[in-house]
């Protein structure tokens, strides 16, 4: 039998733990995004890299910049129409003038993520999946997006330049449930959707399942599989959460901060089943092969204080975490334990 004070002392934590996640919830409840799935078909069979989230988003710079770029100006610094032109801000991620800021930051997140099906080896009339998620006011440039990448898809993917044809686009929901809309809808914008507006209950313990490599970076160096601190995970997804709110809903985000990193620092988990998974990319400006390996595998957590950070954890399923996010990187998906 718990003796008085630890029984006084558990309630306290209790009390505390329901009120934090209350000041989470109403922080984030007006949180939201917009979700498509494009489908494409492949025209002729032929090898495509594993990974294909960095052929995807190069395809969407240069048709993006084709689309829209009135200049011709290799550098977008000095064009007299950068604040005006969709290109710096959803695929450079360019600050807009007079955007709120955390902090001493100088760069906002991505306004968008991707999520592609895996390639390798493919066979004609195959079929290769993207889905975009976009965030706040930028789900308006979900129609944008889809036709830039239905026009990419006729010049080729990937270095081979693998000819595609886009046959099916759909509106995706949270649960991943699709709503397939005609290929000539695509200058509708999809109706936008909020995590948090049916936040379910917290479990008593908690599997956290990293679908693809989460890169996070700690004190200037990639997490390993040993190192990887659940207060780490938690204060670097409550930063970009909080960034992606105030850039592009406009929405200041008022939380204890530091009495939030503190909790989760305090939070351990039980055991975990991770293991590094080697990835790269080429990069043509930097002309050289970029690493962008990450962890993959479960975390699992058991401590009734989870129940004050469920709402971020809950949310962060649909930002994904860590560096290359915009290439499909730091996914993952919770589940009772």
């Amino acid at each position: 039998m718990l003796e008085p004070a630890a029984v006084a002392s558990r309630r306290a934590c209790m009390v505390s733990s329901e009120k934090i996640a209350t000041e989470l919830s109403r922080a984030f409840l007006g949180f939201r995004l917009t979700r498509v799935v494009l489908a494409f078909r492949v025209l002729h069979g032929g090898q495509l890299p594993p990974w294909l989230g960095s052929a995807w988003r190069g395809m969407l710079g240069h048709g993006l910049k084709s689309a829209v770029c009135t200049t011709g100006l290799d550098d977008c610094r000095p064009c007299p129409l950068i604040d005006d032109c969709p290109y710096p801000v959803l695929f450079e991620a360019r600050v807009p003038l007079n955007a709120p800021m955390l902090g001493s930051n100088t760069k906002a997140p991505g306004p968008y993520t991707l999520l592609a099906s895996p390639g390798g080896r493919v066979a004609s009339d195959d079929e290769l999946t993207l889905r975009l998620t976009l965030f706040g006011e930028h789900g308006r440039d979900a129609a944008l997006l889809a036709r830039v990448f239905a026009l990419g898809a006729d010049s080729g993917l990937g270095e081979r330049r693998l000819g595609l044809t886009l046959q099916r686009l759909a509106e995706v929901d949270l649960d991943g449930g699709e709503r397939e809309l005609g290929l000539a809808q695509l200058h509708q914008a999809p109706p936008s959707l909020a995590p948090l507006a049916a936040l379910p209950p917290c479990p008593p313990s908690l599997a956290i399942h990293l679908l693809t490599p989460l890169r996070l970076r700690v004190r200037n160096r990639y997490v390993g599989p040993d190192c990887l601190c659940f207060g780490d995970f938690l204060s670097h997804l409550l930063r970009r959460c909080s960034l992606l709110l105030q850039f592009y809903q406009q929405t200041p985000v008022e939380l204890p901060f530091r009495e939030l990193v503190d909790l989760a620092h305090k939070l351990q988990f039980s055991h975990t089943e991770l293991r590094w998974e080697d990835m790269a990319r080429h990069s043509s400006r930097q002309e050289r092969v970029v690493p962008m390996g990450g962890l993959v595998g479960t975390m699992y957590l058991e401590d009734e204080r989870l129940q004050a950070l469920w709402p971020l954890l809950w949310l962060g399923q649909w930002t994904q975490l860590g560096k290359g996010v915009s290439m499909g990187l730091g996914e993952y998906r919770l589940e009772a334990a």
